[in-house]
């Protein structure tokens, strides 16, 4: 029986090729996009599950209350993680972690790398495995480093290396306890070597205590029992303002199997995912797979008329309606089985490219089980829902009726082919919207004014080079090459150093969570960025025993001086490490993070220690041969140090790569849609106008014009484009607004995008169209008639 059904079903094909090629087209380019998708989908939810103690690993993060709302924070002080460690016993582990960079010195070079400090819990509390060494004791000293399998190639040419020797800062010797396997890549925290924490007394860096309010690093625990977690936030809530009353704070867990993908925090990892994102990806990729049904289900209830005949000779010779319907379906579940092939071949073909574009490394395995339950789903399911309609409506007509009439084109059968076009439209006109707001949002972002000169002006990291970053600067200077020159604590765009203040007449409940820059005098000047009140640096001396303070604006309206020039200006007050100076300026607003956040209090001063990114604005004339300067001048002083820079506007544009990735996969997903669309309209057309090709022919030969029979056969399409058009703009309006949502700064929906989308329909609709109906129109009225 089934060997019938196959060759009936071959046979079916082979004789309409065209229809058959559009059908089978059109579903495995909606198969292979729903694959593509499903692997990013299934990446982004893998992230961090690896770990085996995932369950009871969680991160630390708080809520600081201020006169403006809630302040979602990730970063945390240094004495947060062992504190919790030392005094609550459901907590087992702890650990920091501090993201650096640093340069290690072996056999006269130096080899640079991004690594972590972290406790000696870590390889307790995550499973990243060790090639060589013990993990309970691996991280025990202070003077050691675990490095990563490539970065142990990458300085010695094999792994093997534990007990060797690297230098730091030239003179400090640390060694090799060590060796790790590389991070897996759905790993969020990611790292080419490992320090123990206290290292960093060594290096000055103590960073341990409560009020400072440095949030400079991530706190992690382990809790053994999962269920005490609930417990144990309601114990930790006030610790950070038990320790520092100043700071109104809130302290909770966050489980770690949710920081990926979950995360809103202010200072969070850059690489981390969007739940948000997966939800839209997920999304998308039934709606090409159901633009793709719609397609193949629009295609076979308009062929049902040709075999309604066959259905009626059939059931005389006595075929049940189960058989009829098993047969339909079946050569449904056939053609969906043959389109998979295809989406396979088209998923092999476009892999690489967008493995490039999302930055990731997937592949299919296609003989492991989930991949075959899922792609047997699809086929079955689209294979059933696409036969079942014309299945269950042929076979349930009576003999007699199918024989003496057509069926195809009643009623009923029409009204539901209407339907098909219609939400297929609707998804296509609002992917078009969607994806014009996302592209528009974007450029907004690129081309908003934030309140400096982001343009002609690269960044060159001094992390670990600051011992001659005052020469090279002055070096750059006296060449008189360049338009300015200055040195920064923080990179622009990811600032994420909070501080407390005093200042004359505070309230005392006002508190305000400050952002902190230390720059060189030169700063505000090389950033062109404007001066509002007072002055900037200019006046500075390093013999000054006060510190000069410039304020944004958004922090003197929180403080609410009206003339701030000359007030005292007070940070870490009452602490060993108090800094108290006066207000000598006020700088117009900029952007220091991406345009999804408010614009916050924000702190200049001068501190020369604090050198950790140079910023050099070139002149127009030869960028290339100004960057081949700075370099002879950096190898002049970095004695082997690798020369790296970034121009700002790039680096500005790399903190909204998510979305516009997302943008390029709603582009992407929107052409296809339409593609795919365009594929059934023309199929669509082409058999309803050889179904009428005998009303053509007596039109004609009444006197009908070539216009009016392509008005014929387009009308209709438009008048459903329409109604498309009127469900979409509310449903897209609806979806786009909400993603503008996430940007403290966006644009307005522009309208004019919802009429060029429709305007996109249209022409899509007529053009798919119009080719066959123009066709027809020029037949002979004489073989018209003699159709068939």
């Amino acid at each position: 029986m089934f060997l019938n059904y196959l060759k009936i079903a071959l046979r079916f094909l082979t004789r309409n090729l065209s229809f058959s090629f559009i059908k089978i087209i059109g579903l495995a380019i909606g198969m292979a996009c729903f694959i593509l998708i499903y692997l990013w989908v299934k990446d982004e939810l893998s992230y961090d599950k690896f770990h085996s103690n995932i369950d009871g690993l969680y991160r630390v993060v708080h809520d600081k209350q201020e006169k403006d709302g809630v302040k979602k924070l990730a970063r945390t002080c240094g004495s947060l993680a062992p504190t919790l460690k030392e005094k609550y016993p459901e907590v087992k582990y702890s650990t920091r972690v501090w993201n650096i960079s640093f340069e290690f010195g072996y056999n006269n070079k130096l080899f640079a790398g991004d690594g972590l400090y972290v406790d000696a819990d870590f390889f307790k509390m995550f499973s990243f495995p060790l090639i060589y060494g013990d993990k309970d004791h691996v991280l025990d000293d202070k003077l050691i480093v675990v490095v990563t399998e490539e970065f142990a190639n990458r300085i010695y040419g094999k792994t093997d290396v534990v007990g060797k020797a690297l230098t730091v800062d030239g003179s400090i010797s640390i060694n090799i306890t060590g060796v790790i396997k590389n991070p897996p890549k759905n790993s969020h925290i990611q790292f080419d070597f490992l320090l123990n924490f206290s290292v960093l007394h060594e290096f000055g860096f103590p960073r341990v205590i409560w009020d400072n309010f440095n949030n400079s690093l991530y706190s992690y625990i382990y809790v053994e029992n999962p269920s005490t977690a609930i417990l144990l936030n309601d114990k930790i809530k006030n610790i950070i303002t038990e320790h520092a009353p100043d700071i109104k704070t809130t302290v909770y867990l966050q489980p770690f199997n949710r920081v990926y993908l979950y995360s809103d925090f202010i200072g969070e990892y850059g690489n981390l995912g969007d739940i948000q994102n997966v939800y839209i990806f997920s999304f998308l990729a039934l709606l090409i797979l159901i633009i793709a049904c719609f397609n193949f289900m629009n295609l076979s209830i308009a062929q049902s008329t040709s075999r309604s005949k066959e259905v009626g000779m059939r059931k005389v010779s006595g075929a049940s309606r189960v058989s009829i319907i098993w047969q339909f379906i079946s050569e449904s579940v056939l053609i969906a089985f043959l389109a998979h092939i295809l989406a396979m071949l088209f998923v092999e073909l476009v892999l690489p490219v967008f493995n490039y574009l999302f930055e990731k490394s997937l592949d299919v395995s296609y003989f492991s089980s989930e991949y075959l339950v899922m792609i047997l789903t699809i086929i079955i399911v689209t294979g059933v829902i696409s036969g079942s309609y014309p299945a269950f409506y042929l076979s349930k007509l009576k003999p007699i009726k199918v024989l003496k009439e057509s069926t195809g084109s009643s009623k009923t059968n029409n009204i539901f082919r209407q339907v098909l076009v219609v939400l297929q439209f609707t998804i296509a006109i609002t992917l078009i919207i969607i994806t014009g707001t996302m592209i528009l949002q974007l450029r907004y972002i690129q081309n908003k004014d934030i309140g400096f000169n982001k343009e002609s002006i690269v960044s060159v990291p001094m992390t670990g080079q600051r011992d001659f970053s005052k020469q090279l600067k002055e070096a750059i200077v006296q060449s008189g090459k360049f338009e300015g020159t200055t040195i920064s604590s923080h990179q622009l765009g990811n600032v994420t150093h909070y501080i407390q203040a005093y200042w004359e007449n505070k309230d005392p409940n006002s508190d305000i969570a400050f952002n902190l820059m230390w720059v060189d005098k030169d700063y505000i000047k090389t950033m062109q960025m404007e001066i509002a009140l007072g002055s900037d640096f200019s006046e500075y001396s390093p013999k000054d025993s006060s510190y000069n303070y410039i304020l944004n604006e958004t922090a003197i309206k929180q403080i609410g001086y009206s003339d701030p020039i000359g007030k005292k200006f007070i940070l870490n007050k009452g602490t060993a490490h108090e800094m108290a100076g006066t207000i000598i300026g006020v700088v117009k607003d900029f952007h220091f993070k991406p345009l999804k956040n408010k614009i916050e209090a924000m702190v200049l001063s001068v501190f020369p220690n604090e050198r950790y990114v140079m910023y050099i604005r070139l002149r127009n004339s030869n960028i290339q041969e100004s960057i081949k300067f700075i370099e002879s001048k950096w190898n002049e002083f970095a004695n082997g140090v690798p020369f790296q820079y970034e121009f700002v506007d790039d680096s500005i544009n790399e903190l909204y790569i998510k979305e516009r990735k997302l943008s390029d996969l709603m582009e992407y997903s929107t052409i296809i849609g339409i593609l795919i669309s365009c594929l059934g309209l023309f199929g669509l057309a082409s058999y309803i106008t050889e179904q009428r090709t005998k009303e053509v022919g007596i039109r004609k030969a009444i006197g009908a014009s070539n216009y009016s029979i392509v008005y014929l056969f387009t009308h209709q399409m438009i008048k459903w484009i329409i109604i498309s058009i009127i469900i979409s703009w509310p449903l897209a309006w609806y979806i786009s607004n909400s993603w503008l949502q996430n940007f403290s700064y966006r644009i307005s929906i522009n309208y004019w995008l919802f009429v060029l989308s429709s305007i996109i329909a249209i022409l899509v609709a007529v053009i798919s169209v119009i080719g066959k109906s123009l066709s027809k129109a020029q037949l002979d009225p004489a073989k018209a008639l003699r159709y068939e």
